[in-house]
């Protein structure tokens, strides 16, 4: 089974701290991973530095990463296809536990097609999530924190992505919303469930007991929008600590 994990992420200098710390985890782990970035810098493209880089001009008014995200994740896909069994698609501000979710795929094995995530639109226990309404239908769409797909869902994505590339109305969605709108609502494949573990909304560091339990999980979401500086990068200190990285 060839797994690759690819890491959604950009240059700024919060995510390089957590990308330096995913990438001492990954280079312990028996799988491919890169670190897909996009912006104008070449240097940034390095296969060989397990750095891949896509650039757009594209400026949305409310959210400059839409359709961004999306684009470079079809891009990636385009450039791989068959290339790897499953990909694990992870943003910057998660960490994943490869062999928990590794467990979780060889649980789904008997199907051809999947796509694997935390339900936005189910109650977790550390957080609730709103479904969204796409076209007047309530969807639960996989969080973009972590997803993992089959390459039959891959190449079946794709071939709905040369459909979205010429409606605006469709690239106008965050990514995870559009590839959830486009497995679970055209291509009818169902969202497999993710577990996940979240830090969000933290006034302090939480306590390094805490930060061991999530560590058992599939994912730690780690997305605090009160002093990043402080509270994310002390919690991926901690996960870096216990990982004895």
């Amino acid at each position: 089974m060839k797994i690759c994990v690819l890491v959604m992420t950009y240059k700024t200098d919060l995510y390089d701290y957590f990308d330096r710390i995913k990438r001492k985890y990954l280079e312990t782990k028996d799988v491919d991973y890169y670190f897909l970035y996009n912006g104008t810098d070449k240097s940034l493209n390095n296969p060989k530095e397990h750095n891949l880089n896509y650039y757009s001009n594209f400026q949305h008014y409310e959210n400059p990463t839409v359709p961004v995200m999306w684009d470079k994740f079809m891009t990636f896909i385009s450039e791989t296809a068959g290339k790897y069994d499953y990909v694990i698609r992870v943003n910057s501000s998660t960490f994943v536990n490869v062999d928990s979710v590794i467990e979780k795929i060889k649980q789904h094995s008997d199907k051809e097609d999947l796509y694997m995530g935390h339900f936005n639109g189910s109650l977790c226990r550390q957080c609730r999530c709103n479904s969204v309404d796409v076209d007047g239908i309530k969807s639960e769409f996989g969080s973009g924190a972590c997803l993992v797909f089959s390459n039959a869902t891959l190449e079946k994505l794709f071939e709905v992505s040369k459909i979205f590339k010429h409606n605006p109305e469709a690239r106008m969605r965050e990514d995870d919303v559009l590839i959830g709108v486009a497995l679970r609502e055209i291509l009818k494949i169902p969202l497999a469930y993710l577990d996940w573990y979240y830090f969000g909304d933290q006034t302090t560091i939480p306590p390094e007991k805490i930060v061991e339990e999530a560590l058992t999980y599939p994912q730690i979401r780690i997305r605090n929008d009160t002093n990043r500086d402080l509270i994310d990068k002390g919690i991926w200190n901690i996960i870096e600590k216990k990982l004895q990285l």
